[in-house]
């Protein structure tokens, strides 16, 4: 997905989060502007509802940091690729095994790089004095490594998705049962009497749908992103790698 395409939808999503409550309750508006109605909103929910919403700045977080971090440029540079690229051939030249120097030349590259390709480059560079397939193990197993590490931060936003969810669904029933104790302490029950309690219940509802609606899209769009990442940097690791072998078959 091009440059263009992410900050797309990153204005998208920031744009539902911020904007949707708003724009949902405006035509409920009252006259005489007494109140608005994006702050009665907020303060409907109460405790509940400022939880929840909480969890939309985390939800902003977690999309900048996604957008920002699972970038092809950040996860396999390009010059470093090349710079690879060259200091393999080089070393390789004219059938020549590597040697000492050099390998220490391409571990040293690739401590001075933070991105996912150095980390599992020096693996397999580290491994390579025992093999080639010694440095194969190591480079799979690094990459390996580097799924978990980029998984495991898709991981919070599914779970702040359940959690915004669920934080909803225990507005609803707390908000219900203040409007049930109102209907059982009040001989002569209005609606106006129990509209509160309702109000929680359904304004907490709403809350937590608006946070967990756009962090499962943009959890369904990283996890994507993850994976494809992961393949494209297993690809170049391979080929890199595959230097090696070409020249000792």
């Amino acid at each position: 997905m091009s440059k263009a395409s992410r900050v797309l939808m990153a204005v998208l999503v920031a744009g539902f989060t911020i904007f949707g409550p708003s724009a949902a309750l405006a035509e409920e508006a009252p006259a005489g502007g007494e109140s608005s109605i994006f702050q009665d909103y907020v303060v409907a929910g109460g405790a509940i509802g400022l939880v929840i919403e909480c969890g939309t700045v985390i939800q902003l977080a977690l999309l900048i940091e996604g957008l920002i971090n699972l970038q092809r440029a950040k996860v396999m540079p390009t010059q470093l690729i090349e710079d690879l690229e060259a200091m393999i051939e080089e070393g390789l030249a004219d059938g020549a095994a590597l040697g000492e120097e050099q390998l220490t030349e391409l571990i040293d590259r690739c401590e001075r790089e933070q991105c996912h390709l150095a980390r599992v480059m020096l693996a397999a560079f580290n491994n390579l004095p025992f093999g080639v397939g010694e440095a194969l193990t190591g480079m799979r197993a690094a990459l390996t490594n580097v799924e978990t590490a980029m998984n495991s931060k898709i991981s919070w936003q599914s779970l702040l998705a359940s959690i915004a969810t669920m934080l909803g669904l225990f507005g609803t029933v707390f908000g219900m049962i203040g409007a049930f104790k109102v209907i059982a302490n009040e001989a002569n029950v209005s609606a106006k009497s129990v509209a509160g309690q309702i109000q929680v219940a359904l304004v907490t509802t709403f809350q937590g749908l608006q946070v967990a609606i756009p962090t499962l899209i943009q959890s369904f769009y990283f996890q994507n992103r993850v994976f494809k990442l992961h393949g494209d940097l297993a690809t170049v690791c391979e080929d890199l790698l595959g230097k090696f072998r070409e020249r000792t078959m």
